[in-house]
This record gives C-alpha cells, structure tokens and sequence, in this order.
C-alpha cells in the first residue's frame, strides 16, 4: 500500500504493518523458523497444563524484538470487558475456576 494512502486512511489501523518493519534480530530471522516456532508454540500450549510459562518467553520476545509493550498490553487488553462477562457468567455458574481462567486467557 503507498504511503500516501496509508496516512489519508489513517496510521493507527497499520500499527501491525510498522511493527513488521522493525530491524531487530527477531525481524530479520527466517521466516521459515518464525512459522516453526509459533507452530510449536501453539502445540506447547495446547498440550500442557503449565502453558502459563510460555508468557514470559512471548513478554521477553516482544521487548527483544523493541515492540511498544504499552501497546501490546492495550490491545491485548481490549478483548477484556468480553472475558469478564463470560467470567461473570460462569462464576454465577458456579465455575470460579472457569471464570478465573476466562480472565486470565486474553494475554
């Protein structure tokens, strides 16, 4: 897309286009090895119990990489007014752990 139309449309709905651009050792990787390793991470997840130990490898990823963690945080933060209701939902259910775990999946 050309510049020009990308700022007449407006910069904040290409925030993920910049952050591609970066020059960090993690953007100039192979793309090859950036597909393995998020398909390994996706089946490290969904297999174990203890996949809260991946966040701190993605945390340590996205800083490695010079990403906006403030960034990060708000739009992993935006799915958030959905998981508490559904948490809501399930507590009221009876499910405490369900709703804990609801709140907890977003980041």
């Amino acid at each position: 897309m050309d510049l020009a139309v990308a700022q007449r449309i407006g910069p904040r709905h290409f925030v993920f286009d910049e952050w591609s651009r970066g020059s960090s050792w993690l953007h100039r990787l192979d793309p090859r090895w950036k597909l393995a390793a998020t398909l390994a991470a996706i089946l490290f997840t969904s297999l174990r119990a203890e996949a809260w130990i991946a966040a701190p490898l993605a945390i340590l990823l996205a800083l490695s990489a010079r990403l906006p963690a403030h960034s990060i945080a708000w739009r992993a933060a935006a799915v958030l007014p959905f998981s508490i209701v559904f948490a809501l939902m399930s507590w009221h259910a009876g499910d405490a752990a369900r709703a804990v775990l609801l709140l907890w999946k977003p980041y």
